[in-house]
């Protein structure tokens, strides 16, 4: 497919619970295979198509998703709602190193000095550039990043939310269940559960 592979877009859209995807292609590699069975892929069909093994693929899919009580509502357990908060696509080279920054340090104390020296401006400037290139404001961003590497364990299996709360940044765990729900309206332990149906 043009501008990504299917790998790519499995890794882009993997944070949807309202989706079963299924792969088609060409590639008889198992590292390929299980590349895609670990970022969610329910099958993995090769080609040439067997019509045959993609109808009782079909069959298999719809039935996992009656038996998780449909799609719709394993989404309102489970939804991500980052999906589509992409970056905008033209974005100054002084916002590019702080969004850099904060990706590399999440799991650190971020002060907006602290950022604002790194591209050497004043607070005032980066709050005023921030806002205006990425629509949202800087604690906003932050608390983004760190939900979704919270999430990110959540899936891997980790679900000591103590233990991630601290390993994205929070010290606080009440604090961070409290963002946590802030941004996905559900608490860390339900969203954790939800994962598991």
């Amino acid at each position: 497919m043009p501008n990504m592979t299917g790998i790519e877009l499995l890794e882009t859209c993997k944070y949807r619970t309202n989706q079963l995807s299924i792969i088609l292609s060409s590639y008889d590699e198992f590292d390929y295979a299980k590349q895609a069975m670990k970022l969610g892929a329910f099958d993995y069909l090769l080609k040439p198509l067997n019509h045959e093994e993609l109808s009782a693929t079909l069959k298999k899919a719809v039935t996992h998703l009656d038996e998780s009580g449909s799609v719709g509502k394993k989404s309102e357990k489970a939804e991500w709602f980052f999906a589509n908060d992409a970056k905008p696509s033209s974005i100054s080279n002084s916002i590019k190193r702080v969004l850099d920054f904060i990706d590399e340090n999440f799991a650190e104390k971020l002060t907006v000095q602290e950022l604002a020296d790194h591209i050497d401006k004043s607070p005032t400037y980066l709050h005023g550039k921030f806002k205006k290139e990425m629509n949202q404001t800087l604690s906003q961003y932050i608390n983004k990043v760190r939900i979704q590497k919270s999430i990110e364990q959540m899936r891997n299996g980790e679900d000591h939310i103590y233990s991630i709360a601290q390993s994205v940044g929070y010290s606080d765990y009440k604090y961070f269940t409290t963002v946590f729900k802030k941004y996905t309206n559900h608490s860390p332990t339900s969203f954790i559960k939800s994962l598991q149906l």
